[in-house]
């Protein structure tokens, strides 16, 4: 978090150095001249709220347990990659071993539920997170067919608790 203070602090600082680098400058190109007849006194600079500190979320893991749970991961992709080509559904399938999403894009999908949540007087307290694959003959927004039969997720709002969420499976 100091990082998010100092790279905040840095910005302001030059932001001001910015500022003051245009305002020495005339439109002319010519750096005006002190205006010693009438000197205005300093303004007093604001003062910024201090950043939010957000305290470390009980659900994150090391990189190291990170790794190892993907590593655990890897006999069962075979498998799955294995079974599906010999099954003839895809014989280059290739299981998903991550999925991106845009920060922005997660913030506007987020924004959007408490927008529409509103709307019916629902408070979702979750997201689940289901995986997926796309259907045979599946076609993108750009109009191909190169996303079908591939595995995704999609995401759903939910009002379960956690004890509901484990059964919901």
């Amino acid at each position: 978090m100091k990082t998010v203070t100092t790279t905040i602090r840095t910005l302001m600082v030059c932001t001001l150095v910015l500022a003051t680098a245009c305002l020495s400058v005339s439109c002319d190109g010519t750096t005006p001249k002190n205006n010693t007849e009438n000197p205005q006194p300093p303004e007093q600079e604001e003062e910024q709220p201090t950043p939010r500190i957000v305290k470390r979320p009980n659900i994150i893991i090391s990189s190291k347990e990170a790794k190892e749970h993907y590593d655990l991961y890897t006999p069962r992709a075979r498998r799955i990659e294995k079974e599906t080509q010999a099954n003839g559904q895809d014989e280059n399938f290739h299981a998903n071993r991550s999925l991106y999403l845009s920060k922005e894009d997660l913030e506007h999908y987020l924004a959007y539920i408490e927008q529409e949540s509103k709307t019916v007087g629902v408070k979702p307290n979750g997201l689940q997170i289901y995986f997926s694959v796309y259907p045979e003959g599946y076609v993108n927004k750009k109009g191909t067919k190169e996303d079908a039969k591939k595995q995704t997720v999609f995401i759903a709002p939910t009002t379960f608790t956690k004890t509901e969420a484990g059964k919901a499976g």
